[in-house]
């Protein structure tokens, strides 16, 4: 052997050496906190629970909570005063130093667990849509009895845009709706060429965000009954599209159903 040379075993490997088991953090409620390394690609921000951990110990957000005086009426309350807190005070530790990062983490349910939120994948919000009707009946009769002559536009996000609820809009006089709209596969599929094209204006101009515009009818394979008119706002910084499906029949005439 030459002098200086490292032996090294022949029989070593590159390969990490995980642990297979568990592991457990407190639980959440009636669930179990559990981290393990079989579910694919879920979250990147696996450490908020060790956040949660250290804060439940140090009662950080319960005494910051204490600072504050919450007036919302806790019946139309669907997160805590601590639970807000909670998200931003991890979400700074967790280097999202923007509020508008919240509009993707708000999706992340590990962070829901972490905030201490019951409901994580917002099951019982996506299931509401019969108090939602019955409460958005009784504002309708409530303004159309002071202003009978005035047209209506509900406006809401992602959570509302449902069956249910837009075609209840549409089966009234004047009364329409501008509601957020998910992204899905085959959404963006549809908006591919735009997507593209805001693309290569922004490497091409260098300057600030590049905004397109899109527009098409779509329909769900299964959950909605008819077409609707689906708008699209795209930047190089950030894309979401919104479906506004009464005012379109208001501008429009009548949208054209899909297909």
């Amino acid at each position: 052997m030459n002098k200086g040379q490292i032996k090294t075993n022949s029989t070593a490997t590159a390969k990490t050496d995980c642990k297979d088991q568990p592991l457990l953090f407190q639980a959440l409620g009636p669930r179990n906190v559990v981290a393990d390394f079989s579910g694919g690609s879920l979250s990147t921000d696996a450490g908020a629970l060790l956040l949660r951990q250290v804060d439940r110990g140090l009662g950080l957000s319960r005494a910051l909570a204490r600072c504050f005086t919450d007036r919302r009426d806790a019946r139309w309350t669907d997160h805590s005063l601590e639970e807000l807190l909670r998200q931003r005070l991890y979400g700074l530790a967790l280097g999202y130093e923007d509020l508008n990062d919240h509009d993707r983490l708000r999706r992340d349910p590990l962070l829901a667990v972490a905030c201490e939120k019951r409901d994580p994948l917002g099951q019982d919000r996506l299931h509401r849509s019969r108090e939602e009707g019955i409460a958005l009946e009784k504002v309708v009769a409530a303004v159309r009895q002071r202003c009978p002559q005035a047209r209506l536009i509900v406006r809401a996000d992602s959570n509302f845009c449902r069956e249910e609820l837009m075609s209840w809009c549409e089966g009234q006089a004047a009364v329409y709706y501008c509601l957020g709209f998910g992204r899905n596969a085959a959404l963006l599929q549809r908006l591919a060429p735009a997507l593209a094209q805001a693309r290569a204006a922004r490497c091409l101009s260098g300057a600030g965000p590049v905004r397109r515009f899109a527009e098409f009818d779509y329909q769900t394979c299964r959950s909605w009954s008819r077409g609707r008119r689906v708008y699209v706002q795209i930047s190089s910084a950030y894309r979401f599209a919104e479906l506004f499906g009464g005012c379109h029949r208001r501008l429009m005439a009548l949208p054209v159903p899909s297909g």
